[in-house]
C-alpha cells in the first residue's frame, strides 16, 4: 500500500478543490448566460424542491424563474383538484339518481364535461382507460339511440370511430365492433 506524505494529501485535496472550484465557475456561467439552462433544469424539479433551489437562490433572475414555475405548478394543481372535484359530485349524483333513462342523462352530463377537459384523461391514464371501457360497455348495453351517442363520445374523446363499413352497411355496430385506444378490435 503507498503511502502518502501530509503535503502530498495537502497538494491532493488542494488540486481537487481547484478542479471543483473551476466546475462550479463553468456552471455559473453556463445558467448565468443561459436563460433556458435554468428553464430546463426547473422544469424536471418537484415543487418542494422548487421552493428549497428558491430559498437557497441569491440570484433575482433565477428566483423570477423559479417563481414562474412554481404559479404553473399551483395552477395545474388547482385545475386537476377542480375536475376530480366536479368528477367526485357527478359519480356521486349518478349514484343517487334512480331510472336508467335518468342515469343515461347524467353520464351523458359527465362525458361531456371529460370533452372540454381531454388534458385530464390524457395525464390519468388508468381514468382514461375506465371511462374508454365504460364507453364500450354502455354501446354494448344501451337502445340504439344512446348507443350512437356513446360513438360520439368516443370520437370526441379519444378519436375513435367504427370501421367504414359501419357507415357503408345497415348492420349496424354489433356485427362489427370498435377498436380501442390500444388498437385493439372489440367485438359489441
Amino acid at each position: 500500500m503507498p503511502v502518502i506524505t501530509r503535503s502530498q494529501a495537502k497538494k491532493i485535496r488542494h488540486e481537487e478543490l481547484k478542479y471543483m472550484e473551476k466546475n462550479t465557475q463553468i456552471f455559473k456561467v453556463t445558467l448565468e448566460s443561459d436563460a433556458c439552462v435554468i428553464d430546463q433544469i426547473c422544469s424536471h424539479l418537484s415543487a418542494k424542491d422548487l421552493i428549497n433551489f428558491k430559498m437557497l437562490s441569491k440570484d433575482s433572475r433565477f428566483n423570477d424563474v423559479i417563481s414562474y414555475k412554481l404559479q404553473k405548478l399551483r395552477d395545474h394543481k388547482r385545475k386537476t383538484d377542480y375536475v376530480v372535484k366536479k368528477m367526485k359530485n357527478f359519480m356521486a349524483d349518478c349514484e343517487k339518481t334512480k331510472g336508467t333513462s335518468k342515469k343515461i342523462k347524467k353520464c351523458d352530463i359527465i362525458f361531456q364535461f371529460l370533452s372540454k377537459h381531454k388534458w385530464f384523461l390524457q395525464e390519468h391514464e388508468i381514468f382514461r382507460n375506465v371511462v374508454e371501457n365504460k364507453l364500450f360497455q354502455f354501446i354494448a348495453e344501451s337502445d340504439k339511440g344512446y348507443s350512437t351517442r356513446c360513438i360520439e363520445h368516443l370520437n370526441t374523446l379519444f378519436n375513435l370511430l367504427p370501421p367504414s363499413e359501419y357507415y357503408d352497411s345497415k348492420k349496424g355496430i354489433k356485427l362489427y365492433g370498435m377498436f380501442n385506444t390500444k388498437n385493439q378490435f372489440i367485438h359489441i
